[in-house]
């Protein structure tokens, strides 16, 4: 994906025979290494979600459970 994205930057710059200078292959490693960042950050948001709906879930059946064992 790097070499892509370092790939594009060049071709945005000039056309498909391009050269970045190091400062602007610094600055897309830069602005990649964000994204990946902020795909970390969503993806633990995510299984945080998905993890309390999973406990949510079996609260719910020890609820269920618990209350029909009552009725005996």
């Amino acid at each position: 994906m790097l070499k892509s994205g370092l790939k594009y930057a060049a071709i945005a710059k000039s056309g498909a025979e391009a050269e970045l200078s190091d400062a602007e292959a610094a600055q897309v490693i830069r602005k990649q290494a964000k994204q990946r960042q902020d795909s970390i950050e969503a993806l633990k948001k995510a299984a945080v979600q998905n993890w309390r709906k999973g406990e949510r879930g079996t609260l719910d059946l020890k609820r269920i459970f618990a209350a029909a064992n009552e009725r005996r």
